[in-house]
């Protein structure tokens, strides 16, 4: 069931593409904006690509997480699929698997212009980096899932989110822009791996969490 449930949320993004179009077309005005912004050498560039890779993926999963309950939302349909033979809690997991499948897309393309116009060398031990990306992404998606899920029914449920999101993230965001600034900079990781606990620890307990208490957060 919540690997029908992932298709099925995946399948509407396709169909629809507006959050991908926007997430895409926002990403990419956001790198164009740094490499015309900051007039300074590659390794300067390298000493705040974290940061600024962060930045955008920060704000280009808020406008995913702002359309992820928006399509149930209309003509009440949420309500049709509580009412269906479903584990709430496999609701969430397929929002959150499906936010985070999403959020990865989106930013494994925009990593080809980051590094172009940014003028960065990926390190050589690039697991390490694209492990970084999936836990940081993966800890973003259930926190952002679990608390629009919370204002979904909220007549201001687009203004809420971020005003909410933004503060909880931060743990999140700081763990991986020193992660991540650790790797590029080739640090071993026993320098660096309290951040990645970090990242783990937010991604279970908001996690089970989401599982447990959605059935809860989405009654009316």
């Amino acid at each position: 069931m919540l690997g029908f449930l992932i298709k099925k949320e995946l399948l509407i993004e396709l169909r629809a593409k507006e959050s991908f179009i926007t997430m895409a077309s926002f990403s990419v005005v956001m790198i164009v904006t740094f490499a015309f912004t900051f007039t300074t050498t590659s390794g300067r560039f390298m000493e705040m690509a974290s940061g600024l890779f962060w930045m955008m993926a920060l704000f280009t999963s808020v406008l995913g997480l702002q359309r992820s309950y928006s399509y149930e939302s209309e003509f009440d349909a949420f309500s049709a699929l509580l009412s269906s033979p479903v584990d709430r809690g496999q609701i969430f997991l397929a929002k959150w698997f499906s936010g985070f499948i999403l959020l990865t897309l989106i930013e494994f393309i925009a990593l080809v212009p980051f590094l172009l116009f940014l003028r960065i060398q990926i390190p050589e031990n690039f697991i390490q980096g694209i492990g970084i990306i999936l836990l940081g992404n993966s800890a973003m998606m259930c926190l952002g899932s679990f608390l629009s899920g919370m204002a979904m029914r909220s007549r201001l449920s687009n203004v809420l989110v971020p005003i909410i999101l933004f503060p909880l993230l931060c743990p999140v965001i700081i763990a991986s822009v020193k992660s991540t600034g650790s790797w590029m900079r080739g640090f071993p990781l026993t320098d660096w791996d309290t951040w990645v606990y970090v990242l783990v620890s937010f991604i279970v307990i908001f996690g089970l969490l989401g599982y447990a208490l959605f059935e809860h957060i989405t009654e009316e």
